[in-house]
C-alpha cells in the first residue's frame, strides 16, 4: 500500500493542522492526543513518511523509541502515574486510525478504566495543561541528564544522612530520588560515607 501525504499526522508534520506539541527533533514530533484514552496520552510521530512500522527505516525506528521512552518518563513524572502503556498499532485490521507510524503513551493509573480509543475530543484547556506539566518533566529531567554529564555531582541526590563523597571527591548530604520520582534507599552514583 502506498502512503498517504494526506493524513492528518503528515499534515500536522507540514503545518498545516494545528497540535499541542511536547517536543519535536529532526526525526520525531511528540504532541498531546486529542482524543486521549487516559489523561496526559501522548503521541510520537515519526517524520519518515511510513504507514506501519515495517515501511519505517531502522534509524527512524530507533529514534521513535528514543523519544517515546523520553516522553513516556515525562509523563510518569508528572502526572504521577504507577504505569504507563505504550502501544503502536500497525493496519486497519489492528485498529490504526491514522495511517502513519506513531507511538501512544497513556499514563495509567488503578482502577481507572481506558477510554475507548478515538471515541471522543477532550477539553483543549485539560489538554494544554497536560502538556505543560508533560514538558516541565521533560525539561527538569534534561538539565539534570545535563548536569550529570558535566560531572556536577550536586544533580544526584543520594540518600546518605551523614556526609559523603562522591565520585569528584565532594561532601554533601542529600536523599535519592529514582527516575520515577519514588524515594529509594540506593543511590544513584557510588557515594562512600566520609570517613
Amino acid at each position: 500500500m502506498s502512503y498517504d501525504p494526506q493524513n492528518v499526522f503528515a499534515r500536522i508534520l507540514r503545518g498545516e493542522l494545528p497540535c499541542t506539541k511536547i517536543c519535536e527533533d529532526r526525526a520525531t514530533l511528540a504532541i498531546m492526543d486529542i482524543m486521549p484514552q487516559a489523561d496526559g496520552h501522548s503521541l510520537v510521530i515519526t517524520r519518515e513518511p511510513a504507514e506501519t512500522i515495517f515501511d519505517l527505516s531502522p534509524e527512524a525506528a530507533a529514534a521513535c523509541i528514543v523519544t517515546t521512552q523520553r516522553i513516556a518518563r515525562a509523563a510518569q513524572k508528572a502526572l504521577r502515574a504507577p504505569g504507563i502503556l505504550i502501544s503502536q498499532i500497525n493496519g486497519s485490521a489492528a485498529g490504526q486510525s491514522v495511517p502513519h507510524v506513531h507511538f501512544h503513551i497513556i499514563p495509567r493509573w488503578p482502577g481507572v478504566p481506558l477510554k475507548r480509543h478515538g471515541s471522543e475530543r477532550a477539553d483543549p484547556s485539560r489538554i494544554e495543561e497536560y502538556a505543560r506539566r508533560i514538558i516541565a518533566a521533560l525539561q527538569r529531567i534534561q538539565k539534570t541528564e545535563d548536569r550529570r554529564q558535566k560531572g556536577d555531582l550536586s544533580a544526584v541526590n543520594c540518600p546518605l544522612s551523614t556526609p559523603f563523597v562522591g565520585l569528584a571527591g565532594r561532601i554533601g548530604r542529600g536523599t535519592c530520588e529514582r527516575e520515577d520520582g519514588q524515594r529509594s534507599g540506593m543511590p544513584r552514583v557510588n557515594c562512600l560515607r566520609k570517613a
